[in-house]
């Protein structure tokens, strides 16, 4: 599960920052993974509280318990990166129906 998430906040950040890669930076896309780590890591959380219901002794219960809280947490830090991304999207596309509409100023030049 964390390299999956390394990889798409690596890609994220690089399409954003590295002018090279800028051509694959898609708006739509990381809305998509965003939702899809929130969906991932709430099924750790699920997943984690179900074997601990069934085996919790001893040191495994200590350790299930700090997956627990850190997929806990990676899952409200996932949905909050997916609420600024579906942000980022809406003003994007008001500002590309925005420029769409303007009429140019000077038509005979």
């Amino acid at each position: 599960m964390g390299i999956k998430t390394l990889f798409v906040v690596a890609y994220q950040i690089v399409t954003s920052h590295v002018s090279r890669f800028q051509k694959w930076q898609n708006l739509n896309l990381y809305v998509i993974l965003n939702f899809m780590e929130i969906l991932f890591w709430f099924a750790v959380v699920i997943l984690t509280l179900m074997s601990m219901s069934r085996f919790c002794q001893g040191a495994y219960c200590g350790l299930g318990f700090v997956v627990l809280i850190d997929s806990l947490l990676l899952t409200l830090f996932a949905f909050w990166t997916f609420v600024v991304s579906s942000k980022l999207r809406r003003q994007a596309k008001v500002q590309a129906t925005n420029l769409a509409s303007r009429q140019p100023i000077y038509e005979g030049v």
